[in-house]
């Protein structure tokens, strides 16, 4: 237990010698020799490394990065000087004033203080905005949030008030942007601040300078008809926006009371994403690629050129508007990949069909009749090729999407295996009811596995619908915008096939049968009918989900996207 906070600052100032220095004591040396040592601190520990920086400072560090913090800590928490009852100087604790509470910026090393725009409030209450110096930099990032934890991580880790884990999404009102992971990615402009600092200490390249946040005459931040702030530092998401990034976000009301306090405190940190409507987009971007896919991308590169944003993340950022023969090729595939799945379904369902008569080849299984080759299944898979050697070729290969028609074919057969043993479980054979045993059973076991087909196909098609449409008129101009087409059902034809005609079939074929017996896979435990219907449409989701992700070379997270929740369901 330190005696006093100043004892931190020492370590500090010891482990620095230590890392640089080329003696025994150094656990890096000679194999990982230091050359450099930066200090850097969010949000509280921006407070510290300001202290650090402005009272601690000596020729072995080379650079200090002060992040989403206020003004310096105090040295030790011993009685205030300004209590009533405090004791005489030095045995209390003076209150830093004035200057004496921002960062040094005449240092030989350089320094860089970066606020985001949820602590602007307490920047500009407090006055302590700071000017560049030779060694100095001020910046100020439009649209950014204080939050730097990913959004998947565990607030709650699971079996504390809860099986599932709770994440950080789950305690916000609204959807939230963090710096993180965006959709303002502040953690984008911190990498490129880092690189520039590196090139300051290596090569005395002078970094470059940032415009403030605007401010209203009232001293506080100008905002547009959208809510968005002006100024400052900006990500295109800023001046090409499709919602408004506002501060700060909030709990979810539906919070337990015992919960309220954290999410008060990973909301405040939050900001909110507001998305526009497609009216608004509509207006603000009449034609999607020449008024904000082109723009957007242009924006981009002038980041990069202002060196506010690295390449390898500006590629992140980067919008594509796929030309006619790249449209065809992403299309095609997909609608391949569903052809191939169905195909394989079939298949697979006339295995379980000719298992349970008895009228599979002697001796033959229904897991080795399911592993066979198929004909029909051949046929889709050759059909997947010729159409990419017809559509899906150099130099016009899409940017994103479908583009490797083995791969294709392989997530296609493979996912309705997965979804079949989801279903029965690892070996059917030991769970299909043969029809001269229980004919009720097999006709119901038979029956939901088509209506579970019929439910994938539907989705697959109202994916395939929304993807071209999208790339058509530019709304899906890269991964993630193509993920998003995931789960959309503007017509209820997903709703339709996976809800009200799943269900009609399990009513009408498995009333009053042992559904855990019939369907002993990753549903067993569903109590009844309905949630049964559930658990299978879940399983659609999921293997749907997983299966576009791996095609497509897509990054959703498939785990809440079957049934809403954190729970490792899908991982």
């Amino acid at each position: 237990e330190m005696s006093e906070n100043g004892q931190a600052f020492e370590m500090v100032s010891q482990i620095a010698h230590m890392l640089k220095g080329s003696g025994s004591e150094n656990p890096l040396f000679p194999d990982y020799p230091v050359e450099r040592i930066f200090h850097a601190g969010q949000s509280q520990q921006g407070g510290s490394i300001v202290t650090y920086a402005t009272a601690f400072h000596f020729s072995i560090n080379d650079g200090y990065f002060v992040q989403a913090a206020g003004s310096a800590r105090r040295i030790n928490y011993g009685t205030r000087c300004e209590d009533p009852n405090a004791p005489a100087y030095p045995d209390c604790t003076p209150t830093l004033q004035g200057d004496d509470r921002r960062v040094a910026t005449d240092l030989p090393v350089p320094v860089y203080r970066a606020q985001t725009q949820s602590d602007m409030g307490g920047v500009l209450g407090g006055g302590s905005r700071q000017t560049d110096t030779v060694t100095f930099r001020y910046y100020e990032m439009a649209g950014t949030a204080h939050n730097p934890v990913h959004k998947d991580f565990e607030v709650v880790p699971a079996g504390l008030f809860s099986p599932d884990p709770l994440l950080l999404e789950s305690f916000c009102q609204f959807e939230s942007n963090t710096l993180a992971d965006g959709p303002v990615f502040g953690s984008y402009l911190y990498n490129a601040m880092w690189e520039n600092m590196e090139l300051q200490v290596r090569f005395s390249t002078e970094p470059p300078t940032g415009d403030l946040m605007e401010v209203d005459p009232n001293n506080e931040l100008a905002l547009d008809p959208f809510g968005n702030v002006l100024g400052g530092i900006r990500l295109p998401q800023l001046d090409l926006p499709i919602a408004s990034y506002t501060f700060p976000n909030a709990a979810d009301p539906n919070l337990p009371v015992f919960l309220g306090f954290i999410g008060d405190l990973v909301c405040r940190l939050s900001g909110n994403v507001i998305a526009f409507d497609e009216e608004t987009l509509a207006s603000l971007y009449p034609d999607r690629a020449a008024d904000f896919v082109d723009p957007f991308n242009q924006a981009i590169d002038d980041l990069v050129t202002a060196r506010f944003l690295l390449p390898e993340d500006a590629a992140k950022l980067r919008l594509a508007v796929e030309n006619k023969e790249q449209q065809k090729c992403i299309v095609g595939l997909n609608k391949n990949f569903a052809k191939v799945a169905s195909a394989q379904g079939k298949a697979i369902g006339k295995c379980i069909k000719d298992g349970s008569k008895g009228k599979l080849p002697q001796s033959q299984t229904i897991e080795q009749c399911m592993a066979a080759d198929h004909d029909k299944v051949a046929d889709a898979k050759a059909k997947t090729h010729a159409k990419a050697g017809k559509e899906c070729v150099e130099p016009d290969l899409p940017d994103f999407g479908a583009t490797d028609p083995n791969n294709v074919n392989e997530v296609a057969v493979e996912k309705e295996l997965d979804l079949i043993h989801d279903l029965f479980g690892s070996d059917l054979d030991d769970v299909i009811v043969k029809q001269t045993d229980v004919k009720a059973g097999a006709k119901c076991q038979i029956d939901v596995a088509k209506a579970v087909q019929k439910c994938q196909d539907a989705k697959l098609k109202e994916f395939t619908k929304c993807k071209k449409s999208g790339l058509k008129d530019a709304t899906i101009h890269d991964a993630l915008t193509l993920a998003d087409c995931m789960g959309l059902d503007p017509g209820l034809k997903i709703d339709k096939a996976c809800n009200e005609k799943l269900f009609d079939k399990l009513e009408k074929k498995c009333a009053d049968l042992e559904l855990a017996t019939l369907f002993p896979g990753e549903c067993g435990g569903a109590a009844g009918l309905t949630a049964l219907k559930d658990c299978l449409d879940w399983r659609v989701e999921c293997r749907v989900c997983l299966a576009l992700d791996a095609a497509d070379d897509l990054a959703r997270d498939c785990d809440p996207f079957d049934d809403g929740l954190f729970n490792g369901s899908c991982p």
